[in-house]
């Protein structure tokens, strides 16, 4: 409270503009940077977006390098030039993965993924069929791990949107593991025919591959079914559900009836089951670009919107800006012209009006104080018509609260012969103290120290030497806090009447003609003797 005291009122009229600004200043600045925030979260899902759809899409080649390998080392040297040319698509991708990725860890995985496949290239030393086999699935759930944790970095996966999350839950982890299932059938399959014989274990493993891809093609195309999706995914989703029937029939046919086993050429098993991931991986190539455009639509809607939210706040804010403008200048400019009014009175122009055009308490302030000029006006000027009057009848002149002269009128410089310029500056008593006794002026002096009234008669001295008496009046003014401004001594010259008391007394007492004591001193001075 003291602080605001202490304000002036245009300084106390800016602080409160200023806490009228700073929270509208926060709504629009906490509008704009949520949403840029916003923007920056789907930016960052639409990259790793693109991230993943480039890793999945070396999961793919990888399992049909692995499928390829396998049957490769089982002697079915046909398709050399396949696996050679897909080792030189992977490593390409796998290096320009490298070289734009800004993720360091991520980075270093990726360093180690192409090490790792480089010895799983043909030209390098050979595993056997099996530890190739298990060589190349490792590095294939490792980048579906990767994938998991690239997706999670990313925020895809924990979108709020339960739709765009079940999508991206979809598109970017089951349809993978979809993916990777047929394509381990597809490689033990292919291995198993080159060899033209089958083991109980392999049987095992391909049982268990075939109820876990029926599971998944189930609980993946019913979840893609029930998203509201373009009819493009559904057409392809169709020939995916298709295929993946046909490719459960061969493999049931061939791997889980023995007698089956050498109907079916390797390499043509191979592209038949290579069609049937390639059509699921369409599957999931449509999604993820159906994902990506969900992405780019809300953050084309998010931007329209921030842009509407963040126009319409600034348009409201400027608004209110204008307007608290307006009253700030309006206030302003009528305490300014309160406050050049009242310097002019101080200089002491009363001839200025106020003119306030407003119809408020200023408005009420500057009207009083129209009327207060006006009559201030007519007091100074009964004021001055006083002070004329008092001057021509009265010797007054005026001291310090010292006693020091600071003024004197025109009837003392007549009665004195003193001009003002003479006299001021001296003290009081350089007027009386020739002729005036001192009991007299201690008196004066004593009354003037308490600063009371004192009236007394004075003896003073003029210019040229003669003596003239005076009937005074010192008047203390006071000023605020009840000290002495000044005293104000008036004064009435009855010289002429003490000489005319002093002579009707001597004719009183004594004879005019012959200047003798008559009958009236006689009686007096024979009372005196009697007492």
């Amino acid at each position: 409270m003291k602080f605001l005291k202490n304000l002036t009122l245009k300084k106390r009229l800016l602080l409160l503009v200023a806490l009228l600004i700073f929270p509208l200043f926060v709504v629009v600045a906490n509008t704009v940077f949520s949403g840029l925030r916003e923007i920056d979260k789907i930016n960052n899902e639409l990259e790793g977006l693109k991230h993943l759809k480039v890793h999945t899409r070396l999961v793919l080649l990888l399992q049909r390098h692995r499928g390829l390998t396998f049957l490769y080392l089982y002697g079915g040297r046909e398709v050399e030039g396949r696996i050679k040319k897909l080792e030189s698509e992977i490593d390409s991708i796998l290096s320009n993965c490298i070289e734009h990725c800004k993720d360091e860890r991520v980075k270093e995985k990726l360093k180690r993924f192409k090490e790792v496949f480089g010895k799983l290239k043909i030209e390098g030393d050979f595993y056997s069929p099996e530890k190739s086999f298990g060589k190349h699935t490792e590095l294939i759930n490792e980048f579906l791990s990767l994938l998991k944790s690239e997706a999670f970095k990313h925020g895809i996966l924990t979108e709020p949107d339960l739709i765009v999350r079940t999508l991206a839950d979809t598109a970017l982890l089951e349809i993978p593991k979809l993916i990777e299932t047929a394509g381990r059938i597809r490689g033990l399959g292919s291995g198993i025919l080159a060899r033209g014989n089958i083991t109980e274990e392999e049987r095992r493993k391909i049982i268990e591959l075939y109820g876990s891809l029926f599971g998944y093609e189930r609980v993946v195309f019913w979840t893609i079914e029930n998203i509201d999706v373009p009819e493009e995914i559904l057409r392809s989703l169709k020939r995916a559900k298709n295929r993946v029937n046909e490719f459960l029939e061969i493999v049931e046919n061939h791997f889980l009836i023995e007698s089956r086993t050498k109907l079916l050429s390797p390499v043509d098993y191979f592209n038949a089951s290579t069609v049937t991931v390639d059509e699921i991986f369409r599957v999931y190539d449509l999604t993820s670009s159906y994902l990506n455009k969900v992405l780019e639509d809300k953050k084309s809607l998010f931007i329209s919107n921030l842009i509407f939210r963040s126009s319409a706040l600034f348009f409201l804010s400027g608004f209110i800006l204008y307007i608290v403008f307006l009253i700030y200048r309006v206030t302003v400019s009528s305490l300014d012209s309160i406050l050049f009014v009242a310097k002019r009175i101080s200089e002491g122009d009363l001839d200025v009006k106020l003119r306030v055009e407003t119809k408020d308490e200023i408005a009420v302030v500057a009207n009083v104080l129209n009327t207060a000029i006006e009559k201030l006006k007519e007091t100074i000027t009964l004021l001055r018509d006083y002070k004329i009057a008092i001057d021509t009848s009265n010797i007054i002149f005026k001291t310090d609260p010292d006693g020091i002269v600071i003024y004197a009128n025109k009837k003392f410089e007549e009665l004195s012969g003193f001009s003002a310029d003479e006299i001021i500056g001296k003290p009081i008593t350089f007027l009386y103290k020739t002729f005036t006794d001192e009991e007299t002026l201690k008196e004066m002096l004593s009354s003037m120290e308490m600063g009371k009234l004192w009236k007394g008669r004075l003896i003073g001295k003029r210019k040229n030497g003669e003596k003239c008496i005076v009937d005074t009046t010192v008047v203390p003014i006071f000023k605020r806090g009840k000290s002495v401004l000044e005293f104000l001594v008036i004064c009435h010259d009855i010289t002429e009447l003490e000489k005319n008391k002093q002579k009707l007394q001597y004719l009183l007492n004594y004879d005019a003609v012959t200047g003798l004591p008559n009958r009236v001193k006689l009686l007096k001075d024979v009372q005196k003797s009697h007492k």
